[in-house]
């Protein structure tokens, strides 16, 4: 797969002290880049995406955030339970 990626100094300061390690990054649109960072060039990039390992990432993410939910439901369904279970003024 070929995508066209801009090349992005998101920060100044360490570019003009000579750190390169993490000044630069990546992104495919100037649409999404806040104003003091600069496009400095644009590279075309050759890259062979595992889509199973892709996949496999996502869905782990979406079962990890289900867990949490319902693990929430279990809390709301037991405090749910705990009111009806209080006998009201009489």
């Amino acid at each position: 797969m070929k995508i066209k990626q801009l090349v992005v100094i998101t920060n100044p300061e360490e570019f003009m002290r000579g750190d390169y390690t993490s000044c630069f990054s990546l992104f495919s649109s100037r649409s999404c880049l806040p104003d003091n960072w600069i496009v400095c060039g644009e590279i075309d990039v050759d890259i062979d995406v595992d889509t199973g390992a892709v996949l496999k990432q996502a869905t782990t993410e979406i079962d990890r955030e289900m867990h949490v939910l319902q693990a929430a439901m279990i809390k709301l369904q037991n405090r749910k339970q705990d009111l009806l279970c209080i006998e009201g003024p009489k």
